[in-house]
């Protein structure tokens, strides 16, 4: 089953500029992409006050609100360059995350995934990766996967396929926090895909994934590992989300 992307617009506010209007400096932002780049945010970040954050981009005015735990944004327009992001409480001026900068290729898509626990330090402090969604040809009757690991407690991770018995995917295994793997192929269809322990290959049960997923031929998904497999109340626990890039 996949998760929701939020990639229906309709379920956020976009803010000014978003997908048309004009910059101060004169650039027009559109889905046409030219001299832009397109951004999408997920959000596996652990926050004790609420799971939905408010995401904003500087010094342009496009960003978002109200993205919920586990989900990711549609793509929006922002122009290419280095530009300073920052994660925000929804509906607040409370920082969860320290602001970033990030460097947006032109007419190149991208991921930018909020990581961590709010409030700590270490290993889980909250930051920001940015992925480039680089997607590799792919033939009619494969798909393309791959996978985010952004469990703050979670040692790395393989993904596998199939049932009874399971196999891991060839570039989707010893996936550590923070990190993602490189899209690969696989076969499109019905399939079960879940989550083990990179050492040992013990599975770790993930709610969303057992539900089964449909990957389509010729489309893109990323798995995105979230939540905690030791959680506090009242973090979230240990899932996967399978969500489409194009």
């Amino acid at each position: 089953m996949l998760s929701i992307r939020v990639r229906m617009i309709g379920l956020m506010l976009l803010i000014v500029g978003a997908f048309t209007g004009c910059g101060g400096d004169g650039i027009t932002y559109s889905r046409g992409r030219l001299f832009n780049a397109l951004v999408a945010v997920s959000n596996p970040t652990q926050d004790p006050q609420g799971s939905a954050i408010d995401f904003q981009v500087s010094p342009d005015p496009p960003g978002l609100q109200n993205i919920p735990f586990g989900a990711a944004s549609a793509y929006f327009t922002v122009r290419h360059g280095s530009i300073e992001i920052s994660a925000l409480q929804r509906g607040t001026s409370t920082l969860l995350l320290p602001r970033g900068n990030v460097d947006l290729l032109p007419d190149h898509f991208h991921t930018i995934v909020t990581l961590g626990v709010v409030n700590t330090q270490g290993t889980s402090l909250p930051q920001f990766i940015n992925l480039v969604d680089t997607l590799p040809t792919i033939p009619a009757t494969m798909a393309a996967l791959r996978i985010v690991n952004a469990s703050p407690d979670s040692a790395p991770v393989d993904l596998f396929s199939g049932d009874k018995p399971a196999s891991p995917i060839l570039g989707l295994t010893n996936v550590s926090y923070s990190h993602a793997s490189n899209y690969v192929l696989v076969p499109s269809g019905a399939t079960i895909l879940t989550v083990h322990t990179s050492r040992g290959g013990d599975l770790i049960p993930t709610k969303t994934l057992a539900q089964g997923t449909t990957l389509n031929a010729g489309s893109a998904y990323t798995v995105f590992v979230v939540g905690m497999r030791q959680p506090l109340a009242p973090q979230e626990a240990f899932d996967a989300r399978i969500v489409p890039d194009n």
